[in-house]
């Protein structure tokens, strides 16, 4: 008797612990329920308090996966195994709770997206706005629509992400969400953007600007967003002051390859390469596939004459485009799958006329399906003989441009060749003096020969000489002379033939015959001469000063 009392005593107690550890369990997960949308750091931290193995209830395994599917999207970690999710879309198929049953689609879908497989995301997230529309969840139709819009950019379908986001601020306008409506116009704004519609663009980034907000990074962002828009529209003043601004949130911000390459934009245009070149690198290092910081690249090497660097920037940009048409192709039937999947899902918000147009439906899907795919072909060939006619026209372009710099390096030869010929024409009379004298020494011949040189010297100096050899400096130097003239205005004839002579390359001996000055005037007027050019403002300065 005592034997069977003590057994049941201890199922009990195997029982009431049984209890108490499911309740314990339960209880963890209602509080991460709470805390997700406003800590969802801790709801992660209390989720892997759990021991998963433990959950024998298969409603608890349910919420698990659900929850803890839920908390790695929000801690922006990034999964691609669907295993978890599937076992909360099992439990929920065939129950009533329709809106853990759509947020498990919506999470199914999002690691479809992660994991690249747009198709099978697009019909999770099809679901998920069926079910949402039909429990008039409108938090849960936004977030729906904004990740079919996220699907669509990612399968370079600017018009339908444009439609989707358009949805998704009304969405969650509806649903009294301020903080998500402002973020989903700062997306709907860059839609506008990859869509072409770059004033739309600006207009909406300038609203969300002049909203009193203390997110510093949401601030970032828009600024972000607005200097390639502007630079579309030709607005390099409000693009530079733009970015100037944006500089200042680098604490919270971290600047990608396409804002490298939009400041390096705005540098070419104003003119400073070097910091056109600095901003190219430090894009690079962003963002090594950044096809913008290429485009970057090869206008600067345009703008300095770099040919050969040219070249090899536009073979790179052809090889970065001919990898992204290829992922565009491999997407096209994708791309009509996710149109087929829509079309589903708009048909679906009417379930009372569903099985009615349910044949109807699939039969256009159908054939839609497959006009899609001859007009996405047929506008990708298109786009890719577009591209490849272009490609043509630049390679003639820089065939010219080769072809200029050869007849404008001849044109050099023939220049440098007539200075020699001249120069030697001064040095091969000096010879014959100093022959004559070597021949016959005589007091006045040596002389003779003196006053010859001096002549010559007197001839080189004059300013009609001096005038060749600016001209020859300007030609050789990018308009060095030219420059320095209407940069520091203040300097006299006498500064400027000086300066002349050292760029041209003269020494400090040759220098003083020309000028007539000794050579202590000579240190003291060069180191005069670069103090004042290091105090002037001239926007060349670096130049004079490296050149002296």
């Amino acid at each position: 008797m005592n034997l069977h009392i003590a057994k049941l005593l201890t199922l009990f107690s195997l029982l009431l612990y049984s209890c108490t550890g499911h309740d314990s369990q339960r209880a963890i997960l209602d509080k991460a329920d709470r805390l997700m949308d406003d800590n969802p750091k801790a709801a992660l931290s209390l989720l892997d308090s759990i021991d998963s193995p433990s959950l024998t209830d298969d409603r608890d395994r349910a919420v698990y996966a659900l929850m803890y599917s839920r908390a790695l999207d929000k801690n922006y970690i990034d999964v691609t195994d669907d295993s978890l999710i599937n076992i909360s879309i099992d439990y929920y198929a065939d129950r009533n709770d329709d809106l853990y049953k759509e947020m498990s689609y919506y999470y199914l879908a999002c690691i479809k997206c992660n994991s690249r497989d747009y198709a099978a995301s697009m019909k999770a997230a099809s679901e998920a706005l069926r079910i949402a529309l039909a429990i008039t969840d409108d938090r849960e139709t936004a977030r729906a629509y904004e990740l079919m819009a996220d699907l669509y950019n990612a399968t370079y379908s600017a018009s339908r992400a444009l439609r989707y986001r358009l949805l998704a601020r009304e969405y969650y306008r509806k649903a009294g969400l301020p903080r998500e409506t402002t973020y989903a116009e700062l997306d709907l704004a860059i839609a506008y953007y990859n869509d072409r519609q770059h004033q739309r663009s600006i207009a909406l980034l300038d609203s969300l600007l002049e909203l009193p907000s203390g997110d510093s990074l949401f601030r970032a962002h828009c600024l972000s967003a607005l200097v390639r828009p502007l630079l579309y529209t030709d607005d390099y003043q409000r693009a530079a002051e733009t970015a100037t601004e944006l500089a200042k949130y680098r604490q919270v911000y971290t600047l990608t390859g396409q804002d490298y390459a939009n400041i390096a934009e705005i540098h070419m245009h104003n003119g400073n390469l070097e910091k056109a070149q600095a901003c190219i690198e430090r894009g690079s290092t962003a963002s090594a596939e950044a096809i913008q910081v290429d485009m970057a690249r090869y206008k600067m090497h345009l703008m300095e004459g770099r040919h050969d660097s040219m070249i090899a920037d536009y073979r790179r940009m052809v090889s970065r485009q001919d990898r992204i048409l290829s992922e565009a192709l491999r997407h096209t039937v994708t791309g009509a799958e996710l149109e087929y999947a829509d079309i589903q899902t708009e048909a679906a918000t009417d379930n009372t006329k569903r099985a009615r147009r349910t044949g109807i439906i699939i039969a256009c899907g159908l054939l839609a399906l497959t006009i899609g795919v001859a007009t996405v072909a047929r506008l990708q060939l298109s786009m890719k003989n577009a591209e490849i006619r272009k490609h043509v026209n630049d390679i003639r372009e820089i065939s010219r441009q080769l072809n200029d710099t050869r007849t404008e390096t001849s044109r050099l030869h023939d220049r440098v060749d007539t200075l020699f010929r001249e120069r030697f024409r001064t040095l091969n009379r000096l010879c014959d003096q100093y022959y004559e004298a070597l021949n016959a020494p005589s007091p006045q011949l040596q002389k003779s020969v003196y006053n010859n040189i001096v002549k010559m010297l007197t001839e080189l100096r004059c300013p009609s000489e001096l005038s060749k050899l600016k001209d020859i400096v300007n030609e050789h130097m990018n308009g060095i002379i030219a420059r320095l003239e209407s940069q520091l205005p203040e300097l006299d004839a006498d500064d400027v033939a000086f300066l002349t002579y050292l760029y041209a390359g003269f020494s400090a001996k040759a220098v003083c015959l020309f000028t007539g000055m000794s050579k202590g005037n000579f240190y003291v007027r060069r180191r005069r001469l670069r103090s004042q050019i290091e105090r002037s403002r001239a926007a060349d300065s670096d130049m004079f000063l490296c050149r002296l």
